[in-house]
């Protein structure tokens, strides 16, 4: 059975709270991840490919999004109140960083995903 990571967004006091410890998360090929808030507010979601020193040169042939499926614009999701997505089988050994972007509050919170 393929693990799925769901991930609430929600805000308190001014700030972004991603999940129980901030939204960083571990993740393999093919395992799904979700993100979540509930009420009014909706989140926008921004993908990077953090650079390694281990592959550096080689930065144009590596991808930049890490979920199986059709890339968006600007590998931005959203404004949307839930994003699912399946990590793709070559993003493996890839570490991404995203911002996670609160509607219409503008707050912003940056955790990164790593994919072994």
């Amino acid at each position: 059975m393929t693990r799925h990571i769901k991930i609430p967004v929600k805000v308190r006091n001014g700030t972004v709270i991603c999940g129980r410890v901030g939204g960083n998360v571990r993740l393999k090929r093919r395992e799904k991840i979700s993100w979540t808030i509930r009420g009014k507010r909706k989140i926008q979601l921004e993908f990077f490919l953090l650079g390694r020193e281990d592959v550096a040169g080689r930065s144009g042939s590596l991808r930049r999004w890490p979920f199986s499926g059709n890339v968006p614009h600007n590998f931005t999701v959203g404004p949307v109140q839930q994003f699912v997505g399946t990590i793709a089988p070559e993003a493996r050994g890839l570490v991404f960083k995203y911002y996670v972007t609160v509607l219409p509050d503008q707050l912003r919170l940056d955790p990164i995903i790593i994919v072994h």
